[in-house]
């Protein structure tokens, strides 16, 4: 598929021309009821596209992977022309067998496919494919690896864009050597007999202000001159180490690149993608210093296929494949028509108009408080921590919805047990195999490319046909729990609403602390958003309203004081 192909490219340039003439489109909206789906035939086709599909969907990942760990040494590097979705849709077409290949139209296209075929014998060697015919034979699959695509490509972007801040952070804290240096001022102040608020005092002062100070240097865009110039540290030499180290990070950049904002932690956010080969820096550098690194190249681990897009044109081509016609069961037709005098006549776009925000803050002048409110304190194993104003410690009115009351509602420890029950040994040993897969390295890369090709068409076969402990049931096991999840998940929050509505049927107000708190390991993420808009959706049933601000601002007359979270 070239770019003629794709939504903006010259293929839709006759589509903007009829509607400009005033073509009127027709759009039929039924439903499949009238299509018998569960006939035998059917499922079976469902079942073998599903199965294709998220195998080519991981391979697509590794082969992406491993084009870029022989590339991103490049002085030229761009990550944008290898993370956009068009030279991925490439990726996912090499690897399946098609009855024909369409000559590309553009001179892109040519240089896109000739990258790939550069690496892809070496890629299908190492997996175990020894014939390129051996790939799997797919039909009309473009509208699958345009999808698939946009997919790959977005986590990657999201990676960076999410991760890229922390994580420039962590490396500047492990360069720095701040724990040890605080831990080691710690000992020594409390050997001189000091208090506890001097001691902290002296860690801030000498150890904890110079690393932020430091870190906000780097965020703007500099030289590596001008660090030297500006931290001079004397004969202990953090600060030159650290400097010379990151070195290949801030080479990474061009010299006359500018920072959006003037603040690298606002461009990563803007443009990802020109921030990935940093990324990758960062990386290394925990790397080398032998320290717990992090995921740079996004990888489907997941063995059990999951949620796949299946529209209109995917359906008719790889389940039906034209033995039924789309048609209507009178739900419904649309006629969209759009005359050229109406384009003449369009009235000007606003610009920069305010947005207004979802949450009101208590704060605000307009927020009118009523009575009968309720705070909630967002946390991690009280995950929500609720109590009605009136309440008294003789008289308490409180609810706490906890870790473990989730996880007895979702039931993902009975669904994790059972699927440790039914696994096999060798499935283990397998699965063991392949740990290694987040590795920087193109030789560790390489061997894990092998273990990942000699285990799993049997990894494959288990996780899509194995029927529970009888081998009876209707449908796979791990994808029917995996189902079984999803309806739980959302089965959670309508017993949390019922849970506050019986415990605060009168309840006219939610007030709600907002703070952010970094993620900790083992622990659960505060769900934040995922609970305010989980209340406003209630409030759109119930009428009750829901505000948001801190909740020492709001417990001030009380003389409470509630912190944000460690």
């Amino acid at each position: 598929m070239d770019d003629a192909d794709f939504p903006g490219g010259n293929g839709d340039q006759q589509g903007a021309i009829d509607a400009m003439r005033g073509e009127r489109i027709t759009v039929v909206k039924g439903s499949i009821a009238s299509i018998n789906i569960r006939r035998p035939v059917y499922r079976d086709r469902l079942e073998h596209y599903v199965n294709l599909h998220h195998k080519t969907t991981m391979h697509t990942y590794r082969l992406l992977k491993y084009i870029i760990l022989h590339r991103i040494n490049n002085h030229h590097f761009d990550a944008m022309y290898y993370l956009n979705h068009r030279f991925i849709h490439e990726v996912y077409m090499k690897l399946i067998t098609k009855a024909w290949e369409r000559a590309p139209r553009t001179q892109d296209t040519i240089e896109r496919r000739a990258i790939i075929d550069q690496y892809l014998p070496a890629y299908l060697r190492l997996v175990g494919i020894n014939d390129p015919r051996e790939l799997p034979l797919m039909l009309n699959s473009q509208q699958s690896a345009m999808y698939e695509a946009a997919k790959i490509s977005t986590a990657y972007l999201n990676n960076v864009r999410n991760n890229f801040g922390k994580r420039l952070r962590q490396v500047i804290n492990v360069l720095l050597n701040v724990k040890a240096r605080q831990r080691a001022l710690r000992q020594l102040l409390r050997g001189q007999a000091m208090d506890q608020r001097a001691i902290n005092q002296a860690i801030r002062r000498q150890i904890t202000n110079p690393a932020r100070r430091f870190k906000i240097a780097l965020s703007n865009r500099t030289t590596i001159e001008a660090l030297h110039a500006r931290f001079d540290d004397g004969p202990e030499g953090f600060y030159t180490t650290a400097i010379g180290q990151l070195a290949p990070f801030l080479e990474t950049y061009p010299n006359n690149m500018q920072f959006a904002q003037d603040n690298i932690y606002y461009d990563c956010k803007a443009n990802p993608h020109l921030h990935f080969k940093a990324f990758f820096r960062l990386a290394e550098l925990l790397h080398q210093r032998q320290v717990r690194s992090f995921c740079v190249f996004p990888l489907r681990q997941s063995l059990i296929p999951g949620y796949v897009i299946i529209d209109t044109k995917i359906l008719m081509s790889q389940i039906f494949q034209r033995s039924v016609r789309p048609e209507t069961d009178g739900v419904g037709v649309s006629v969209l028509k759009r005359e050229q005098h109406d384009l003449q006549f369009q009235q000007p776009r606003q610009q920069g108009a305010p947005q207004q925000q979802d949450f009101p803050y208590i704060t605000d002048p307009e927020v009118q408080i009523p009575p009968n409110c309720v705070v909630i304190d967002p946390g991690r194993r009280d995950m929500l921590y609720c109590m009605e104003e009136n309440s008294t410690p003789q008289a308490p009115r409180m609810f706490r919805f906890t870790k473990p009351m989730q996880d007895k509602i979702r039931k993902n420890k009975r669904y994790r047990r059972i699927l440790q029950q039914m696994k096999p040994r060798r499935i283990a040993d397998m699965e063991r195999e392949l740990t290694n897969s987040n590795t920087l390295n193109l030789q560790v890369y390489q061997q894990y490319l092998q273990n990942f090709g000699r285990v799993y068409e049997a990894l494959l076969l288990y996780y899509s046909i194995t029927r529970g402990a009888s081998q009876t049931g209707q449908f796979p096991i791990h994808r029917k729990l995996r189902l079984s999840a999803v309806i739980n998940k959302n089965r959670c929050d309508q017993f949390l609403i019922r849970f506050l509505n019986t415990k605060f049927p009168n309840t006219t107000t939610y007030i709600m602390g907002n703070w952010s708190a970094p993620h900790t390991r083992f622990q659960e993420p505060i769900r934040g958003l995922g609970f305010r808009r989980l209340l406003q959706k209630h409030d759109a049933q119930t009428g009750t309203t829901l505000h948001m601000g801190f909740l020492n601002v709001f417990l001030s007359a009380t003389s409470t004081e509630t912190l944000p979270p460690a």
